[in-house]
């Protein structure tokens, strides 16, 4: 009984270890002295930015532009606009532009030579949103930022450029047309970027540039309160996504990107207020970005590229980044170890049969935990798309804490099937933990030969556990006080580790961090192999599952809305310019009753059918009586060379979407005369344009028979249709609902 109520007591102990280090720094008081940082004060900016939804090209972001532009020359920056055709175009065919104002600061320094460093966020809003978080946060923090470093007074050898970027939502648009085009582009040596995807947790360090083994070490240094770990910066290399910093990073700027992703309920939804913002994250944010810019504008040479860095923070207090080639040490050095716990086991035989069970036991952890958490994801009915899941988001604490009871649940049930009552172990409980530590040594092994940064997520629990197993075995009485210790804390940081996976993916594929639960395991090894010799293992591997199964039937029977994180809806009020016919139109997953009214007074009955000009999605219809609208103005001339050039341009739509389709190749693209990449034969052309007003241009060589759709997004709901229901305070519009959406589509080639 001792052994099991010893485990249980190290992993609820890691447990809530892991709790209060994952939690973000308490904000300071705007009454703190000017020398430090104060989320409070930046909540005077966010609270200016994010009262109001203000994507690019609308009035709202250019008033937000002129008070940004205000507060900036108050803080003592030299400041200048940058206007431009922002382009950017992640894949082949799928294009984001548009007419895009940044705003460039400027706090000179000693040298004006010396490279410099930009601190960069952007002030445009998600459509739909107030973007508090996104990205109002990032921006008042750069501005306190500025703040505390002239209230310090501390030398500065090099410029600081303050970047506040335009169109980051359409697709990165004004760090694409700074780094493209800006005079200061080629003097800046180093980049602060501040991101956010959500409204709470600790800001996380989660990319760097390349080679960035002395940033490391400089951030290492510098900064007081860090969070950060090669292991997630190694994922997000690997993901398809995309901040700001991208620009900079793909042009080999180093530099760091900060961003905080707790309550990702709240990202890009109606409902990122000041008042939904967490001002703690703010504050974390802030002085990691306050840190990194002082001692980079100190520093008397910026840190050179070296090889990169394995690193993470420990608890939050202190950074350790080293060499890739020391991960070797690491792995080499618990390697020995464990051989010889092997080797000097009695009787040997025996013992390498049963840590092969061990072994097989944790694979079968990584497996089974996998499945519990894909099926409590199954069992809570959410949905795995950006808009529909926002229920799971918003009750995201729960799903996690159900998650780490499944995955409890798994390991003792594992365990007690397959680690029960196995002789050969130490005092006698030694050969299955040695098998669970040498599948973590395979696994730190795999990693440090395929991607040395991820190596930390096996290469430092085993460690650990191998640490706890050795004094158990040299230590006599003190093993068990000594393994308890080692193993909390081993499994404290591995913990933290899951967590920001679970934060990352664990809404839509929990598979992954659920099946990470072994690694938070491995330095408890040693206590867990005790902790299953009687039937009790199999016991309590039921009562955490049937809790997991209870809090999964909870959210899926919860309501699936609350005033204080409602539904998403999305109606869309759709013209056919060719006839002015009219429907409604929504996604069919939404079935809320105030959908529902929209589409009954409508009469008829719904279809689900695809809108040219509106992508593939499946829209769920119904027809509208006509309203009066301007369609975008549009040119189509065939050129001497045998291309097409394409002329568009809308006075009052918020954005403008065309689309080419053709079964054929399409080729020589330029857009604004800048040539773009192609997209794979049979795949349509998409280029969405903010602010069309000013107009643009698209020339492709098209075949015979190709098609140009296009779709203009007009603000609010036409003023000679029936208005809008009256939404519950538990619902909310969701992106680009409440618009009005005139489409259409022509002939770009005649026929072969």
């Amino acid at each position: 009984m001792r052994s099991l109520a010893g485990f249980l007591a190290a992993l609820g102990l890691a447990l809530l270890i892991a709790l209060v280090t994952i939690r973000p720094p308490s904000p300071v008081s705007d009454e703190a002295p000017a020398s430090d940082f104060s989320a409070e004060r930046a909540m005077v900016d966010v609270r200016q930015i994010g009262h109001v939804v203000h994507p690019t090209g609308s009035p709202e972001n250019d008033q937000v532009r002129e008070t940004l532009h205000r507060r900036m020359l108050q803080l003592g920056l030299q400041v200048s606009t940058q206007t431009a055709d922002g382009i950017y175009s992640r894949t082949a065919g799928a294009i984001s532009g548009g007419r895009i104002t940044n705003l460039v600061g400027v706090l000179p320094g000693e040298d004006p030579a010396a490279p410099a460093v930009m601190l960069m966020s952007h002030y445009d809003s998600a459509i739909g949103s107030p973007g508090a978080a996104d990205d109002a946060a990032g921006v008042a923090a750069s501005l306190e930022a500025v703040r505390v470093l002239l209230a310090q007074g501390a030398p500065r050898r090099r410029d600081l450029i303050v970047l506040i970027t335009d169109g980051e939502e359409m697709g990165l648009l004004g760090a694409e047309a700074f780094f493209r085009e800006h005079p200061l582009r080629t003097r800046v040596g180093v980049v602060v970027n501040l991101e956010t995807r959500g409204a709470a947790g600790r800001a996380f360090m989660f990319e760097t540039g390349r080679n960035n083994g002395a940033m490391m070490d400089l951030y290492a240094r510098a900064v007081s309160e860090p969070s950060s770990t090669s292991l997630a910066a190694f994922l997000y290399s690997i993901l398809p996504n995309d901040t700001d910093f991208s620009h900079p990073r793909d042009q080999g700027l180093p530099g760091f990107n900060i961003a905080f992703i707790g309550e990702p309920f709240f990202y890009h939804s109606a409902n990122s207020t000041p008042d939904n913002l967490d001002q703690g994250s703010l504050q974390h944010m802030g002085s990691q970005a306050l840190d990194l810019t002082r001692a980079l504008l100190t520093a008397n040479q910026l840190p050179p590229p070296r090889d990169n860095a394995i690193f993470s923070d420990v608890f939050g207090q202190f950074t350790v980044a080293y060499p890739a080639w020391v991960g070797w040490i690491i792995i080499a050095l618990t390697g020995l170890v464990l051989a010889g716990l092997i080797i000097r086991s009695e009787p040997r035989g025996q013992t390498l049969r049963v840590a092969a069970i061990g072994a097989v036991a944790g694979l079968a952890m990584i497996g089974v935990c996998g499945l519990f958490g894909q099926g409590l994801l199954w069992l809570t009915g959410s949905p795995t798309d950006f808009i529909m899941n926002r229920p799971l988001l918003g009750r995201l604490d729960i799903f996690e804490i159900a998650m780490i009871a499944a995955c409890v649940g798994g390991v003792f049930l594992v365990s007690a099937a397959l680690l029960r009552g196995r002789p050969g172990l130490y005092r006698p409980h030694e050969a299955p933990a040695l098998g669970l530590l040498a599948l973590g040594w395979l696994l730190a092994l795999t990693l440090q030969i395929l991607a040395p940064e991820a190596a930390i997520l096996a290469a430092w629990p085993t460690l650990f556990g191998v640490i706890a197993l050795l004094a158990a075995r040299r230590l006599g009485d003190l093993a068990w006080p000594i393994a308890f210790g080692v193993g909390v804390v081993g499994s404290a940081w591995a913990i933290g580790l899951t967590h920001g996976v679970f934060l990352g993916v664990g809404a839509t594929m929990p598979a992954i961090p659920a099946a990470l639960a072994l690694v938070a395991i491995l330095p408890l090894a040693p206590l867990l192999a005790a902790a299953v010799r009687g039937r009790l293992g199999a016991a309590l591997g039921l009562a955490f599952l049937i809790a997991a199964l209870a809090a999964g039937l909870w959210l899926r029977m919860a309501p699936a809305a609350t005033p204080e994180r409602p539904l998403p809806t999305l109606a869309l009020y759709v013209v056919d310019s060719a006839d002015g016919s009219a429907r409604l139109a929504s996604l069919p997953a939404m079935t809320d009753p105030w959908t529902n009214s929209l589409f009954d007074r409508a009469g008829g009955h719904p279809r689900e059918v695809r809108i040219p000009g509106l992508g593939q999605t499946l829209w769920r219809t119904a027809p509208a009586p006509p309203v009066a609208f301007a369609p975008p103005q549009l040119s189509i001339i065939s050129l001497p060379d045998g291309r097409v050039q394409i002329s568009a341009a809308d006075t009052s739509a918020r954005d403008l979407r065309l689309t080419v389709v053709s079964s054929q190749p399409l080729a020589d693209i330029t857009v604004q005369g800048r040539s773009l990449d192609a997209p794979a034969p049979g795949t349509p052309l998409s280029l969405r344009w903010a602010d069309p007003d000013p107009g643009f241009q698209l020339v492709l060589r098209a075949p015979a028979g190709a098609v140009l759709q296009w779709a203009a997004y007009h603000d609010g709901w036409p003023d000679d249709a029936q208005p809008l229901p009256r939404r519950s305070d538990d619902l909310a519009p969701f992106a680009a609902s409440d618009s009005l959406v005139v489409t259409g589509e022509v002939p770009l080639t005649p026929p072969g």
